[in-house]
């Protein structure tokens, strides 16, 4: 699925979605079924490259001896305070392991593998914790890491969400609407990812082949909107096959993106961008720093305890993104700004007057834009290249 583009993915995707379109009509349960494609599309992508594939399988192995430890340590009572924190850094161990010690380079399908199963795992040891999983079958753990439509930069569907597709199989009427919503995310997936993506690219490589040399403003700019533009149609490109093969396995995915573009702040972009992920980093990063940070005495105003809400979580997301100096860079330079934008939004009186305002509103967004393509620039790497030429 994830390089859909070659033909051989384009075929094992066909192989595996025509069966289960017709499992569907027919209602029969599409759960080992979608749990047996996933491991066919490991094998395609990752059959000619061993070492990969054993990696990722013992990553996989490691979520479940996780999951497994923190139900048996919530039976016995182990799973006190501390033990949570403990289980979500294991969780990240591969992911680190990964791409600092035995696999090094760029390898991003196997990145985008070990970094769901973190996401997916910490997930499900967060419900753990909170005594909303009681137990887990194997079966229905290894359906939900493996799922292959949100394995390779796919929407992230919860453990809550596909438990309950996994326990009920859908009606006729059901899956012949999921049938309709996925074949139309295929259509605007593929038309995203292999044609506007593609066509985005051209220019690009070929400004970023002259523009170390001598960069200038309009160069910068045309290059970061290109880059911008090419990194949406690509993500949201994937995000929608990811969908679209998800509906026809009776399974119905979040939408990942919503016009970001329209985004009139930067604490408004993060709400449309990759927004399974912004919800997750809301939920197991952001919501429960601010709720330590209120029962600490340490931090007693508001404001500040937002903004390190926000510094700590965007450095979360820089990991994700890649633990390299360009995403730890964009991941700070995106949560000073969210900093700054909520002390301008609680301390100034001028917004307070002028929010409501259509003018105002428009000098918002195109400040907004102006923020979001250096923050391109700056995942790019070519801010870095340039910087210590």
């Amino acid at each position: 699925m994830y390089l859909i583009q070659y033909l051989p993915y384009a075929i094992t995707l066909i192989f595996i979605l025509l069966p289960a379109v017709l499992l569907g009509f027919q209602q029969r349960s599409l759960n080992f079924y979608g749990l047996s494609g996933s491991f066919l599309i490991l094998l395609i992508v990752f059959g000619s490259r061993p070492l990969q594939l054993f990696y990722l399988l013992g990553s996989f192995l490691w979520s479940i001896l996780l999951i497994k430890t923190a139900i048996l340590w919530r039976e016995k009572q182990f799973f006190s305070t501390w033990g949570f924190p403990l289980f979500f850094l294991l969780s990240l161990f591969p992911m680190i392991l990964k791409n600092f010690v035995l696999i090094q380079g760029k390898h991003l399908p196997l990145y985008a593998a070990t970094a769901c199963f973190s996401l997916k795992t910490i997930q499900v040891l967060a419900h753990i914790y909170k005594g909303r999983i009681q137990e887990y079958p194997a079966g229905e753990c290894a359906g939900y890491l493996l799922f292959f439509p949100s394995l390779f930069l796919g929407p992230l569907n919860s453990s809550r969400q596909f438990h309950q597709t996994w326990v009920h199989i859908p009606s006729v009427p059901a899956y012949r609407r999921l049938l309709v919503r996925g074949l139309k995310e295929l259509f605007w997936g593929i038309l995203y990812l292999l044609f506007i993506a593609h066509i985005l690219s051209l220019p690009l490589q070929s400004l970023e082949s002259r523009m170390p040399e001598s960069p200038v403003f309009c160069q910068i700019l045309l290059y970061a909107c290109l880059y911008g533009a090419r990194l949406f149609f690509y993500l949201a490109g994937f995000s929608r096959i990811a969908a679209g093969c998800s509906c026809l396995l009776g399974t119905e995915l979040k939408s990942n993106f919503q016009k970001p573009f329209l985004s009139v702040t930067i604490r408004q972009f993060w709400d449309r961008w990759q927004i399974t992920f912004t919800d997750w980093l809301k939920e197991f990063i952001f919501c429960p720093l601010l709720k330590r940070f209120k029962k600490s005495r340490q931090f007693s105003c508001p404001l500040l305890q937002k903004c390190l809400g926000y510094l700590l979580t965007m450095g979360v997301l820089g990991v994700f993104y890649g633990i390299t100096p360009s995403s730890l860079l964009f991941a700070l330079y995106h949560g000073v700004v969210l900093c700054l934008w909520e002390v301008w939004e609680t301390k100034s009186h001028l917004h307070e007057k002028w929010k409501h305002q259509p003018v105002y509103t428009f000098f918002t967004w195109i400040f907004t834009m102006l923020l979001l393509l250096f923050g391109f620039f700056i995942l790019s790497g070519m801010f870095l290249k340039i910087l210590f030429l």
